[in-house]
């Protein structure tokens, strides 16, 4: 796959007058007229001003010109909420930015993040080849940002299914000193990316098996703390309660405390969340309901201080009420289990989701359970209905963090 490559080579030493290059963009015909009815949102004017635009920029073969005609190309697609085209945009500004600046800086690497996430939505494959071209430029670009298009490699390759490669990329970030949101999400990725592979081979022997478990529990908790406890910040006051709610689940439960060590636990970072789910999922597999209980009562407590606060819920809570439904239900509270399931499906969360897949097909089981066969019939038509609408990524994209 090839990207659209400028047609011709701008010198890295060449310094051009800001102002002198505005003013030939502000001489351009086109210029003048594409900026107002954009201003305007009269957006069929705009999209024919745009194409003359790009064309007399190009003739002026001025690398800045070209660069800031993309630049309201960009603008008008973001408008027009027309995300393959504003994608296309991008990857051409990417490419006049890294022959524009000697070194790579902040605004490439914001450009490439921003190009990178959008890959692992809107096409994953294309994603793969942009990375191909990252990886042969790795080399000139700064260690600092180096590590963070290992990760995005990393969990691009996730999607991909490629999961030994997407190893690769982890354990090559990992060599170089991750802190903080990059730690925290290399450890979080590379433990889904693990799972979703060792589930594939199915070959492993049981010691190994409780060995590689426990390696993944630790490694989702290595990422809870590197998202909730900064290098650079002191330490906060309710840090403690946390490091007891994990000390707990590393050992045991403390029934008697555990209610209070939860109510002082303050969550800050919202990538946080999405660990946490996976940790209770992790949990449940290791069948150490009280663990997955416990976290997930702390879920439930900030969601409900959000409530209390008219905030927004917590991204991703649709999951911790299947995770919660699916614990009542192996506990045996099958009637509790299948109204808070029944609440959740006729709840506002989305309708076509991973989430309402399980809690659909998790609900037509207890109806079965139960006899109520036409019910159970029911329900697993509307299981099956949206696992075919649903992307086969999505499974995944709920785990991961972008």
């Amino acid at each position: 796959m090839q990207f659209i490559r400028l047609s011709f080579r701008f010198s890295q030493d060449a310094k051009h007058s800001t102002f002198i290059n505005m003013l030939v963009l502000q001489q351009l015909p086109s210029y003048i007229k594409t900026t107002q009815h954009l201003i305007n949102s009269e957006h069929d004017l705009t999209k024919k001003y745009l194409i003359e635009l790009h064309e007399e920029a190009q003739l002026t073969q001025n690398p800045i010109v070209i660069k800031e005609a993309l630049s309201l190309q960009a603008s008008y697609y973001e408008q027009q909420q027309d995300n393959v085209e504003l994608l296309k945009t991008k990857e051409q500004l990417y490419f006049i930015q890294l022959s524009l600046n000697s070194i790579y800086n902040d605004a490439n690497h914001d450009l490439f993040k921003d190009i990178i996430q959008q890959y692992m939505v809107q096409d994953v494959k294309r994603g793969q080849a942009f990375m191909e071209f990252i990886n042969e430029i790795m080399n000139d670009i700064p260690l600092v940002y180096q590590k963070e298009c290992l990760v995005q490699g990393g969990t691009l390759e996730i999607l991909m299914k490629n999961h030994n490669k997407a190893n690769e990329y982890f354990k090559q970030a990992l060599q170089m000193d991750l802190k903080d949101n990059n730690l925290g999400i290399c450890l979080n990725n590379m433990v889904v990316n693990k799972l979703l592979l060792f589930n594939l081979e199915q070959n492993q022997t049981i010691d190994n098996y409780q060995n590689f478990i426990q390696q993944c529990f630790q490694e989702y908790i290595q990422s809870i703390i590197a998202f909730e406890i900064p290098s650079s910040s002191e330490q906060r006051p309710q840090l403690k309660q946390l490091y007891d709610l994990i000390e707990q689940t590393e050992q045991k439960i403390n029934e008697k405390t555990i209610n209070t060590t939860i109510s002082t636990i303050d969550i800050q970072n919202e990538y946080t969340f999405k660990v946490i789910y996976n940790l209770i999922d992790l949990l449940l597999l290791m069948k150490q309901l009280d663990k997955a209980q416990a976290w997930i009562k702390l879920i439930f407590i900030l969601q409900s201080n959000r409530e209390k606060l008219n905030k927004p819920p917590l991204q991703g809570f649709g999951r911790c009420i299947v995770q919660f439904s699916t614990i009542l239900a192996l506990q045996n509270n099958v009637q509790f289990s299948e109204k808070v399931l029944l609440d959740f499906l006729e709840s506002n969360y989305p309708r076509i989701s991973h989430n309402q897949l399980k809690g659909l097909t998790l609900y037509s089981y207890l109806l079965k359970d139960k006899q109520r066969i036409y019910e159970f019939e029911e329900y697993q038509k509307q299981a099956l209905n949206i696992s075919q609408q649903i992307d086969d990524k999505q499974y995944i994209r709920d785990q991961i963090i972008l």
